[in-house]
């Protein structure tokens, strides 16, 4: 063997302190090589983390109801909103996010045939809430109608006849308006 100098014994010996002192830093923090440097959690430590972590989840939630709801002010308290204006509101929400989803894909077939399908989703979603509006605009119109007294009928209103209904003209036993009760198919055989 080679001969080494003091110096380097020395060298030795201190790298093989400093990994006995490692090891047994380790088996101290409970684990081996593979959790180095991870002390384990105190119970102090949990709880602050835990605290924090509640805190968090508590901001974002009050964020999400920020953005979500209405204020109070804003919302008419006389009228009930139905389970259909719901859905119709969430329907309009779910079409934007498609949307924006579709305006930030890359350009090509399928983003063409997309956007052709949510043009047509939403047409028909259209056309659906078109006619609603036009139902309830009849219901109201007529529920005010109704709750006009009534003056009775006019002269040129076309109910003060009364009567029989007009008499049809039949013809030699022909229908009325019927070829068989034409004048000139009269008489032939």
């Amino acid at each position: 063997m080679g001969v080494m100098s003091a110096a380097a014994r020395a060298a030795m010996k201190a790298k093989k302190a400093a990994k006995a002192a490692e090891k047994a830093a380790q088996k101290n923090l409970g684990g081996d090589t593979a959790t180095r440097g991870k002390p384990k959690d105190t119970p102090q430590k949990a709880e602050a983390d835990r605290k924090a972590a509640a805190a968090r989840a508590k901001e974002r939630k009050r964020q999400e109801s920020i953005r979500t709801s209405e204020s109070k002010s804003s919302i008419n308290k006389s009228r009930n909103v139905s389970k259909a204006d719901i859905m119709a509101a969430n329907t309009a929400a779910q079409f934007r996010t498609m949307q924006n989803r579709i305006d930030s894909m890359n350009d090509g077939n399928s983003k063409t045939m997309m956007q052709n399908l949510l043009d047509r989703q939403k047409d028909k979603f259209k056309k659906e809430q078109s006619a609603e509006l036009d139902t309830m605009t009849r219901k109201q119109q007529q529920s005010a109608s109704d709750r006009k007294p009534f003056k009775g009928y006019t002269p040129v209103s076309p109910f003060n006849r009364g009567g029989m209904a007009k008499r049809k003209n039949y013809k030699d036993g022909g229908y009325a308006n019927c070829g068989a009760s034409m004048k000139p198919t009269q008489g032939k055989k």
